[in-house]
């Protein structure tokens, strides 16, 4: 991953996952992680100048 990408994907994956928590609680959907993950990397591709191999390693393995 590129240092350039880490806080920006970090913030818009989290985001999405604790959309809708409450800030008490502060609880993540995990059920949403595939989801978060795909808008992270759509965020990022569609960031000007974004080539293939900075946004190729984020992948999920799960359900």
């Amino acid at each position: 991953m590129d240092d350039r990408d880490g806080p920006k994907f970090a913030d818009d994956f989290y985001a999405h996952l604790f959309k809708g928590a409450s800030s008490d609680a502060g609880t993540a959907d995990l059920e949403k992680a595939a989801e978060a993950l795909h808008l992270a990397v759509t965020n990022l591709r569609r960031e000007p100048g974004i080539s293939f191999s900075r946004w190729v390693p984020f992948v999920h393995y799960g359900i």
